[in-house]
């Protein structure tokens, strides 16, 4: 509540400002050059601030250059991967995995809990969340599969996407033993499919 009441004095204030600038500069009160300037650089900080502020709540949970870039080229991407449909990618997915070598490998149903495909590998059988993503797929993704696991009788979990992770994604992964498989990797081993 107080960070929804501190925007909204912000955006009060920048509009404020914003609309005395505009005032001051467009009625032709007599200024010197200084002061002309200065107008002008308020006015472009305040359009500045008014379209750009909004965009930065889009890449909230991201932390660094490099995993913007990657997500503004998955959306720009044309792969066959990111065109299929949730179900196609499922089933793509199980083929993938029997191909790596998994077993018993079998989609659960529609309402799946947290598991998509359960396979086996090794005597390990991997209750496997699925996620066709254009976003980042964060935490509760692996928070769904972990707690999915005895439900489906599984060992361990994995989670594959056509997309990338969040960085709490990973470390909730990591500390529970958590197979990722995100889009690079994935890719790399899916161009003979």
């Amino acid at each position: 509540m107080k960070n929804k009441n501190r925007k909204r004095r912000r955006d009060i204030i920048v509009w404020t400002v914003l609309a005395i600038v505009a005032l001051l500069y467009f009625t032709g009160t007599p200024s010197n050059l200084i002061i002309d300037l200065l107008m002008v650089s308020l006015l472009l900080a305040a359009i500045c601030y008014v379209l750009v502020y909004p965009l930065m709540d889009t890449f909230k949970e991201v932390r660094s250059y490099k995993e913007v870039r990657r997500i503004i080229k998955l959306k720009q991407s044309n792969d066959h991967i990111d065109t299929m449909s949730w179900k196609e990618f499922e089933i793509f997915v199980a083929k993938w995995l029997k191909r790596e070598g998994y077993v018993n490998i079998q989609l659960t149903e529609h309402y799946d809990l947290g598991v998509d495909v359960i396979a086996e590998k090794d005597g390990i059988k991997y209750g496997v969340q699925v996620k066709h993503y254009t976003n980042m797929v964060k935490i509760e993704a692996v928070r769904q599969v972990v707690v999915a696991l005895k439900l489906y009788k599984c060992d361990r979990a994995m989670v594959i996407t056509n997309s990338y992770f969040s960085r709490p994604a990973k470390q909730l992964a990591a500390s529970q033993n958590c197979v990722l498989i995100e889009r690079t990797e994935f890719l790399k081993s899916t161009v003979t499919l």
